[in-house]
């Protein structure tokens, strides 16, 4: 089921300055903590914080999760829309409601595009 809505609900936060700590050090913005708490995909924090210690000097992060009509998905890294992937991980099932859904990780802080 895809959710049509959900992302006309995402675009109304912008640049939040409240910040939750997930791991220490790695902190996400509240419309992360919107779409996480909305979707139940907390899954999604905690698998990119755990590759937080694996790119110290990767400061400025471009994740991608394409999920497939087979339920299944891959989240891929990036350092920029032009640069090729320097991960890539692939998730077996999930319900995630969104096809295609994009946002950063900015010195250790997930965001959504629009709180960047």
């Amino acid at each position: 089921m895809v959710d049509i809505g959900l992302e006309d609900e995402l675009a109304q936060f912008t640049r939040s300055g409240k910040h939750h700590e997930h791991f220490k050090g790695f902190h996400y913005t509240e419309g992360i903590k919107y779409l996480a708490d909305r979707l139940r995909c907390y899954w999604l924090v905690d698998l990119v914080g755990s590759y937080q210690s694996q790119l110290p000097n990767t400061p400025f992060q471009l994740w991608r999760l394409q999920a497939e009509w087979n339920q299944s998905a891959v989240l891929t890294m990036a350092e920029d829309a032009e640069k090729p992937a320097i991960l890539s991980h692939e998730i077996r099932y999930t319900d995630f409601r969104l096809r295609e859904f994009s946002f950063y990780c900015v010195d250790r802080v997930m965001m959504l595009k629009g709180e960047y």
